[in-house]
This record gives C-alpha cells, structure tokens and sequence, in this order.
C-alpha cells in the first residue's frame, strides 16, 4: 500500500517537521501581525521560500550599488502560479527596499519544446508538458511580462530589443539540458546587462529516486558546460546557505561577472563594521 503521508513522514525522519511547523505559523502570522519580509525571507517562512531568498538578496545587492531598479527572469513558467507569486513579492521587495523588481517570463507558451537528446531527461520529461493558457496568465498580471517564444531565441536579442534594468535573479524551471544551456547564453550578451553578481535558482536539481539529476544531465550539466567555456563568468553553488536546514538550501547558485565594470565596487560597509566591532580587544 502506497504510504499516504510520504512527505511528512520524510521530514520527521530529517528532523526538519518541527522547523516546517514554525515557518508555516510564521507565514500565517505575517497575515495577521505586521512582519517584515526581510524576516520571513531569513527564516524560510514564505510560500517559496528560495526565490523570495533570491528576489530580496539580489535587490539588497543591488541598493549598495545605488541601484534602483533590477530585472528578475523566471525561465520556464508553465501555469504561472509561482510568476504571480514572484510579482506580489516584487512589489512588496520595492516597498521595504526602495528598488523597483521589473519581472519577466519567458516561456514557450505550449510547455516543453522537443527533446533533443538524452541529456535531456526523456525518461522523465516529455515534450508539451507544463503547457500554458497565455492569454489567462496575462489577463492576471499586473506589471509583469511575459515573453514568449524558444529561449533560444529570445534570450540573445531580449536586452537589444529595448532598455531594460540589469538583470539581478533568475530562475530557471526548463528542465531539460538544451534548454538551459540555451538560457545561459544571455550572459554573454555584455556585462552591463547584469548587476555584477547574480542569483540564481535551479528547480529540477534534487527531485527523487525517478528523476535521478546529476552534473551529467538536465540543468546542472548546462552549468558545467557553461563554466568549461567561460573564463570571466562563472557559476557556483551558494555555500552560505549549506549550513542551514532549509531544503532548498542546494539549489541557490551565484553568478559572478569578473569583467563586470562594477565588480570590486566594495559592498562591506555595515557587516564589516560589525565584524570588526567583534575582533576588537575589550577595554
């Protein structure tokens, strides 16, 4: 017999059931009790929790630069419950932060293009799935946008089309190989494009038994084949989170641009301050 709670019985294995009862009732909280969201986001309580991570930490990245306004991409929206998500947090990320988030979806807009090799997971993934209704999603947009089309050819002409803010996230929900090698090509489209260092999120990198992802298929292949032909942009794991017990803690990468004009631009201020402050000899 199929056991009927696979979730929760895995969670109370690992120890994590208790930490997930807390950011669930934090969550709830939230819409009672004023919260920020910075503290939501630093406890895991939000409803997606790793893309709220990436949203605020890229838009406080881009605040010590002076920023005002950044670009974050979702590749691969499918239904666009979690782009709808991603628009309410921009809007409230720009009210606590001060930084405008200009949202952007890029998708094919009949689910999933043709495979093209193994590589791609066929065993798993099939072409036309996670298809999209366009005009509904656009209908429930506010200032989102989608743009529509194989990200192979959207991505390379997406920042020559018209000004848009540096892009500070992205999000990539392709799932397959080709596609996500195909999406990383937007970096090479000109440092400026980009704030100096990215977030960036991988959805189809843990999964199960069934989907079997490794650094030989699907999304992180992409990424190793990326970093093999790039010298000055390179893309890792974020290793800050590795400590905590989020579940998503393995799926945040960074993007760095070593070129970028703006690179050693010096971010320490406060934390280093702070830092400092503990190193000190007491009096």
């Amino acid at each position: 017999m199929k056991n009927p709670f696979p979730k929760a019985v895995k969670a109370l294995a690992s120890g994590t059931l208790l930490s997930l009862v807390t950011r669930r009732f934090l969550r709830w909280t939230s819409g009672v009790v004023p919260v920020s969201f910075g503290f939501l986001v630093e406890t895991g309580s939000l409803e997606r929790p790793a893309h709220a991570y990436c949203m605020w930490h890229a838009a406080r990245l881009a605040r010590e630069l002076g920023y005002r306004e950044i670009s974050v991409a979702e590749f691969g929206v499918a239904g666009g419950i979690t782009f709808l998500v991603l628009e309410r947090y921009a809007a409230t990320i720009a009210k606590e932060l001060g930084v405008r988030i200009q949202l952007y979806g890029f998708d094919t807009g009949g689910g999933l293009p043709a495979v093209e090799g193994i590589p791609d997971l066929p065993y798993w993934f099939q072409p036309a799935q996670y298809a999209m209704d366009v005009e509904r999603l656009k209908s429930k947009l506010t200032t989102a946008e989608l743009v529509i089309g194989n990200v192979r050819d959207t991505v390379t002409s997406f920042f020559s089309q018209t000004t848009r803010p540096p892009l500070a996230a992205i999000f990539n929900d392709l799932d397959y190989f080709s596609s996500s090698r195909d999406m990383l090509r937007i970096l090479d489209t000109g440092d400026t494009n980009f704030l100096p260092r990215l977030f960036l999120y991988l959805d189809d990198v843990v999964g199960g038994d069934k989907e079997m992802y490794g650094p030989f298929n699907g999304e992180l292949l992409a990424n190793e084949q990326f970093n093999d032909t790039h010298d000055n942009i390179k893309i890792h794991l974020n290793r800050n989170l590795l400590p905590s017990q989020f579940p998503w803690r393995t799926q945040i990468y960074y993007i760095h641009l070593f070129d970028h004009p703006r690179y050693g631009d010096y971010v320490g201020g406060i934390d280093q301050h702070r830092i400092a402050s503990h190193l000190q000899l007491d009096k």
